[in-house]
């Protein structure tokens, strides 16, 4: 495995501290409870915890519970995770225009996130990939890498979303119950409204959960002034209902989700500050007629439905589970008219005066688990096959095309936002082999794309001379893999994976065209090699009594070959004419450290978070063949985060604090090719207060309140765009009861 010299001194760390933790284990022992499987596992409360150190699939996970995402009061998903060690918020304080980069990859494909099993996606420019409001979420597990073969592509891991259900709302005794919600925060006046209603039926082994949430907000104010982000005004109406049955051997749940939002927003909602020029004030009169010109009235739909069905027997071969789900992203834009200038028409390539894009996504997914020894050997075999079928449409309407048959009169496919098809047909598999202290796991998994475009309306962008083919694309090939867990000690575990893993071109990928450019139905699969290496363990009663320490380092690198890119420069001479508009380059690679550790005890809890990583290009994004290589543009700064609390058991309150320390991002690409520009250091101090009584006349209460950014920093995040700060100071409060 070849790193850096900056990686071989985190290597070297990470080698000192197992040496440490090794040598301090022989009296420890491992702190347990219940987890959502009734197995053991070590929790801490209340903040963010590592996965239970059981196996390869959980030793290097992260888990978000419902308590953290009550404190924090997170508008987005995006912002809650940023937290965490090699994971970084997209974009800014617009809620549309956030997404998740997660040790150096960035874009959407190369993150699944999930919601109660149904996938989410959405791909387009300067667009956030995720809309769920974190209020209806029981817990938030995520995974870095893509080290598992149940997995298909996402290079940088996955966030798998899990809803509220009844019986996560019911209190001691109830069989049915209610649940009322108002939050306030002060940047933006935003305010929040949630109520739900649950029941459930010991005897009948049914349960029900009907829940919806309001949340809307002002403009936000920009850290360090009382400037305002023109725009970030928002309503979001989310309703929910989940809903299972279980009797003996069958296991039946069904859940949905929507929102809802209609809003008025820049077309791109990464967009930071707009600003308006002297000629454009001059031209429309004032900044609110200028503002016609770079946003949309924009109506957001966002649906999953998915449905669940296990069986689990008194078999230690057969424990199956049968997944089906759909979701939905619709987005819609209407762009106003300025008055001073009623022929007004905006480019294609920011989707015209008026246009659509859904995303629709059906899953299917059955697996089975198999448990069976052979003398010392522990064996598990787990098998699946899956299909996933998603649709993208998209539609535009150009007013200034009108009476133009090229354009087919103003009513066509943006060129840069192409309609079409993406089958996904895939079998996968795991062996586990456990001997001793050691659990070894190789996989194997095959996918088939077909991918198919929808040819444009326009006969300007359906050009065969052009070579505008919008045919069927078939791709295909295995991903093997390799996971190994070794417990050092009964604390301490070493876990190690490698993975080769593909991902075929994406339907705007194969099928984004222009004038003088051809579809890119040459592309071939891009490919990551995938490393990591660390240790994680668990201690108790270590400086208090019934104390626990949890701790986990990783050292990683991720080599990709084939990435794939809009063609430039000199990297676009490569090709005859028509040059496509997508090529296949040199490839990358990015690698990084990460240091976690948490405390928790009776009174006292605490954590620390650090992660550093770095990446380069083979040569240039322009120029495969540079003889500099280019850095990486998706490389998020160095970044610790320490939090410290203390907790008052007999008054059911805790309080705490957290400091975010971020270095400096100096290494960046040139503009054309990077959307970030370079970004300064800083540190943001926040605070919280929670009191939450489990007995008297005020159990079932949840009183909650937290400043952010407490000295109202000014600072704007590396992975923000243009010159925008983040939001200022914000008092956050919030008052629940469960009836």
């Amino acid at each position: 495995m070849k790193f850096s010299p900056m990686m071989e001194q985190a290597c070297s760390t990470f080698v000192l501290v197992a040496c440490t933790l090794s040598l301090s284990v022989h009296s420890a022992q491992a702190q347990s409870s219940k987890t959502k499987d009734g197995e053991d596992a070590e929790t801490l409360d209340p903040i963010v915890v590592t996965g239970a150190a059981d196996n390869k699939d959980t030793i290097a996970q992260s888990e978000i519970s419902s308590d953290l995402i009550d404190r924090t009061q997170s508008a987005t998903i995006p912002g809650l995770l940023s937290s965490l060690p090699g994971i970084e918020l997209i974009g800014n304080s617009r809620v549309q225009g956030q997404s998740i980069n997660i040790m150096g990859f960035g874009d959407s494909e190369d993150i699944e996130i999930t919601i109660d099993g149904a996938q989410k996606s959405f791909e387009k420019y300067q667009q956030g990939s995720v809309f769920i409001d974190p209020e209806l979420l029981k817990v938030i597990d995520i995974t870095k890498g893509t080290f598992s073969a149940e997995k298909y592509g996402a290079f940088g891991g996955s966030v798998e979303m899990t809803t509220k259900a009844a019986s996560d709302m019911l209190r001691d005794g109830q069989s049915y119950g209610a649940f009322a919600k108002v939050g306030f925060a002060s940047n933006g006046n935003e305010l929040v409204k949630s109520a739900a209603t649950y029941a459930r039926s010991e005897e009948q082994g049914f349960e029900v959960l009907i829940a919806g949430t309001h949340r809307s907000n002002d403009d936000y104010s920009v850290a360090g002034n009382d400037e305002e982000l023109a725009l970030s005004a928002g309503n979001l109406l989310t309703g929910h209902f989940k809903a299972s049955l279980e009797r003996e051997d069958h296991f039946f749940e069904l859940s949905g989700i929507h929102s809802y939002s209609d809003d008025y927003k820049p077309w791109a909602a990464r967009r930071g500050l707009i600003t308006a020029s002297d000629w454009s004030l001059n031209k429309y009169g004032s900044f609110d007629e200028y503002l016609k010109t770079q946003a949309v009235d924009r109506e957001m739909k966002d649906t999953s439905i998915s449905g669940t069905y296990e069986y689990n027997p008194d078999s230690e071969l057969i424990d199956l589970e049968f997944e089906v789900s759909y979701s939905k992203t619709a987005q819609h834009d209407t762009r106003r008219v300025p008055v001073t200038d009623p022929d007004y028409s905006a480019g294609l390539y920011v989707g015209g005066d008026d246009s659509t894009l859904d995303y629709s996504i059906y899953k299917l997914d059955l697996k089975n688990t198999s448990v069976f020894n052979w003398g010392d050997f522990e064996n598990t075999l787990k098998y699946g096959v899956q299909l996933r079928h998603e649709v993208r449409d998209s539609m535009a309407f150009k007013k200034s095309y009108v009476g133009r048959p090229e354009y087919n009169d103003g009513r066509l496919q943006p060129y840069n936002i192409p309609s079409g098809t993406q089958t996904i047909w895939s079998a996968w598999g795991e062996y586990t082999l456990g001997y001793g202290a050691l659990e070894l796991t190789p996989g194997l998994r095959y996918d088939y794309i077909h991918s198919k475009g929808e040819a444009n309306l326009a006969t300007k962008y359906n050009n065969p001379a052009m070579n505008h083919d919008y045919g069927t694309v078939e791709r295909f090939g295995f991903s093997p893999s390799i996971s190994a867990v070794y417990s050092l000690t009964p604390n301490i575990k070493l876990f190690g994976d490698y993975a080769y893993k593909l991902r075929a071109p994406l339907i705007d990928e194969f099928y984004d065209v222009g004038s003088t450019r051809a579809t890119a139905t040459q592309l071939q699969n891009e490919r990551v090699s995938a490393k990591r290496i660390g240790v994680a363990s668990t201690f108790k009663d270590v400086l208090l009594e019934n104390d626990t320490v949890k701790a986990r380092v990783a050292v990683y690198r991720n080599d990709v070959s084939n990435n794939i890119y809009r063609l430039l420069s000199e990297n676009s001479k490569k090709y005859d004419d028509p040059v496509p508009t997508y090529g296949n380059l040199a490839g990358y690679y990015t690698q990084g450290f990460e240091a976690e550790l948490y405390y928790d005890s009776e009174r006292f809890f605490g954590s620390i978070a650090f992660s550093r990583m770095q990446g380069k290009h083979d040569g240039t994004l322009k120029d495969v063949d540079a003889s500099t290589d280019q850095y990486v543009s998706e490389v998020a700064p160095t970044k610790l985060v320490l939090s410290l609390g203390y907790k008052v058991p007999e008054a059911d309150i805790a309080f705490g604090w957290k400091g975010r320390f971020v270095d400096e991002q100096v290494k960046v690409p040139d503009n054309y090719t990077s959307l970030y520009s370079p970004s300064k250091g800083y540190a943001v101090h926040d605070v919280f207060l929670t009191w939450t009584p489990q007995e008297g006349r005020f159990a079932g209460l949840e009183a909650r309140a937290s400043i952010e950014n407490l000295f109202n920093k000014n600072y704007r995040p590396y992975f923000a765009d243009g010159a925008a700060p983040d939001k200022g100071i914000n008092f956050k409060s919030s008052v629940s009861y469960k009836f």
